[in-house]
């Protein structure tokens, strides 16, 4: 799924709220469309991206040369220590043509562990993926930020 200018707004405006130096994770970051925007938006910021796919690791860098890239399937790439003040994320939510949220689950599964105190999670999901619900119970509070009829960008913040 494309990223629309709206929701890349929406993810770098919150880090933009952020502390100075504010370290931020895109995971899945593809060729680095939201962490581009967090870049514009927060010069100051330190990135790490986080992807599966080489090739999109390879143009990620290109787009944010800056950022410490991550060649990983998940979290389990990054450092034990590795903490972050805002995680950001347009997840993969298909395995070939068949829908598929492992990837989104073990995201904010795993997130309380890689997030600094008060940190967030910041997704950008097709409508009928759920994140609302998912983010809920993980949470217990989960902020809509936008909604397009294609897509949701939802926030979560650890209690």
């Amino acid at each position: 799924m494309a990223v629309s200018t709206p929701a890349r707004n929406a993810c770098s405006r919150s880090c933009r709220r952020s502390r100075l130096g504010t370290a931020v994770l895109d995971f899945g970051c593809g060729a680095g469309v939201i962490a581009r925007a967090v870049r514009e938006r927060t010069p100051d910021a330190r990135l790490t991206l986080l992807d599966i796919d080489a090739v999109a690791l390879h143009a990620a860098r290109q787009n944010v040369p800056d950022a410490e890239c991550v060649l990983s399937d998940g979290l389990a790439g990054l450092g034990a220590r590795e903490r972050f003040g805002l995680i950001v994320s347009n997840p993969p939510l298909h395995r070939g043509k068949d829908e598929d949220f492992g990837m989104l689950e073990a995201l904010v599964a795993g997130t309380k562990q890689y997030l600094k105190l008060r940190g967030s999670l910041i997704a950008v999901t097709q409508r009928t993926a759920g994140v609302g619900k998912l983010f809920k119970t993980a949470f217990g509070h989960a902020d809509l930020l936008l909604e397009t009829p294609q897509f949701q960008v939802w926030k979560g913040t650890p209690k």
